[in-house]
C-alpha cells in the first residue's frame, strides 16, 4: 500500500497545470450548478448542429467537423454518459477539442474534452466523468477525429512506462533497505537519508560494496539525468554521503556492470555532485572517465550527452 501512495504522489509531484487561474476556479466552485446527466441529455437533444472545433497553434479557432445530421447528434448523446461526481473536481487543463452545440444559429452549450477521460460541460460548475471512453472515443473515430484517441493512447503508454520504471526501481534496491526506504519519504517525497544509511551499514558492512550496491540502484532510474521521477534523488543523496575518494576506490576494486557505470556517470555528471565537490572530477582517474563516456556517448539523450561532455569527455 505504501509503495501505491508513493508512486501515485510521484506522478501527481511530475504535473505541472498549465494557465491555472485559481480565481476563476473557485468563482467557478461557487456557482454550485451540479452535474446532472439528464441535463445534457436534453441539451444535446435540443441542438440542431455540432461544431468540433480547436484552438490552433496561434490560438485561433479552428473547425475540425460539423453536422446537421440527428444522426450525429443521437450518437453523440448515446456516446456521452457521464458519472455524476461525489464532490467537485475540474481538471487544470482548458480541454480539447471542444463540441459547440447550436439551436439554429445559437449557441446553447459546450462540452470540451479532457483527456478522453471527462468532460466539462456549460451545464455545469464541476467536470464530469465519462462512464465509457472507449464509446466516447469511437465517437470521434467515426467522424475521422482521431486526436481524443491518440492522446489517451499516449497517456496510457506513458502510464505503463511509469509503472515499468517503477518496477524496475524497486527491484533494484540495495539489500537490507527494503523494509525502510519508503517511510524516508516525507509528505512532500523530501528524504530523510539517516535511517537509510543505517539500514544500509546493517545488511552490507563494507563501505566499497555499499557504494557499489547504491550505484547500480542509481543507475536503474528511467534513464534520463535531470527531469527523472523524484524518488530516483534517494540513491544519488546516498551516494553523496560518501567522499570522492571512497567512491573512486570502489568503483577501481571490480569490473562494473552496466548499470553501475551508468550510476557512476549519472553521480558525476550530476549538478549535485558539482555542487557538492566542486573539484571532485579533479579526483576521478581519466581511465574511470573514459569508462563512463564511452557508456554515454551514443546516447540520443541530448541533455544526459552534454552533461557527459562537460564532466569527462577525454
Amino acid at each position: 500500500m505504501k509503495t501505491a501512495i508513493i508512486f501515485w504522489l510521484i506522478l501527481v509531484a511530475g504535473v505541472v497545470a498549465a494557465d491555472l487561474d485559481l480565481a476563476n476556479l473557485k468563482d467557478r466552485q461557487k456557482e454550485g450548478k451540479p452535474v446532472i446527466p439528464e441535463r445534457l441529455t436534453a441539451l444535446i437533444g435540443d441542438a440542431n448542429r455540432v461544431v468540433v472545433i480547436e484552438e490552433g497553434p496561434s490560438g485561433e479557432e479552428r473547425k475540425l467537423y460539423e453536422s446537421r445530421e440527428r444522426k450525429d447528434l443521437d450518437a453523440l448523446s448515446s456516446a456521452l454518459v457521464v458519472i455524476k461526481p461525489d464532490e467537485w473536481f475540474h481538471c487544470m487543463c482548458l480541454g480539447s477539442p471542444t463540441i459547440n452545440l447550436y439551436k439554429d444559429e445559437e449557441l446553447i452549450g459546450q462540452i470540451s474534452n479532457h483527456h478522453g477521460q471527462s468532460v466539462r460541460c456549460s451545464l455545469w460548475s464541476s467536470d464530469a466523468v465519462i462512464a465509457d471512453v472507449e464509446n466516447w472515443l469511437k465517437w470521434f473515430d467515426d467522424r475521422k477525429l482521431d486526436g481524443p484517441r491518440k492522446e489517451v493512447e499516449e497517456n496510457r503508454a506513458r502510464q505503463d512506462q511509469h509503472e515499468r520504471d517503477w518496477r524496475k526501481w524497486v527491484a533494484a534496491i540495495p539489500k537490507g533497505l527494503e523494509p525502510v526506504w519508503e517511510d524516508s519519504f516525507s509528505q512532500f517525497l523530501v528524504v530523510d537519508t539517516k535511517p537509510l544509511i543505517n539500514a544500509l551499514k546493517v545488511s552490507i558492512p563494507k563501505k566499497e560494496d555499499q557504494i557499489l550496491a547504491l550505484l547500480k540502484w542509481f543507475g536503474c532510474g528511467a534513464g534520463p539525468w535531470s527531469g527523472f521521477p523524484s524518488y530516483e534523488s534517494v540513491a544519488e543523496e546516498l551516494l553523496l554521503t560518501y567522499q570522492v575518494d571512497e567512491i573512486v576506490s570502489a568503483i577501481e576494486v571490480r569490473k562494473l556492470i552496466p548499470e553501475q557505470v551508468e550510476g557512476a556517470a549519472r553521480l558525476f555528471g550530476g549538478w549535485d555532485f558539482s555542487r557538492k565537490h566542486p573539484k571532485g572530477l579533479a579526483e576521478v582517474p581519466d581511465v574511470i572517465k573514459r569508462t563512463l563516456w564511452d557508456q554515454v556517448k551514443d546516447t540520443n539523450d541530448k541533455d544526459k550527452l552534454e552533461r557527459a561532455r562537460r564532466a569527462f569527455k577525454p
